[in-house]
């Protein structure tokens, strides 16, 4: 995640999901420079929380061809599009 308070691996934190204002603690693991000024930081939760940033994955059995894909036309020599996730 993008964090703009100085971290360094190790250290422990408590983030909160502003939109569901559930907390978890974590230890930051990992920060890098990143492509922007702002520090990307790696961290593990303490516990496992899959459901913490409410992201939802395509089941396994996915595919472009499934009937929940959207339907793209792809420009010879341009590469495929990658399939859209969506959160609701």
């Amino acid at each position: 995640m993008l964090l703009h308070e100085r971290v360094v691996p190790g250290q422990k934190l408590c983030i909160r999901n502003l939109a569901t204002d559930e907390e978890v603690s974590c230890t930051v693991k990992d920060v890098n420079t990143g492509s922007s000024e702002t520090p990307e930081v790696g961290v593990a939760f303490s516990q496992p929380s899959p459901r913490f940033w409410r992201v939802s994955f395509p089941p396994e059995d996915w595919s472009l061809r499934s009937s929940e894909a959207k339907r793209v036309s792809v420009a010879e020599g341009q590469a495929k599009p990658k399939p859209v996730v969506s959160n609701k």
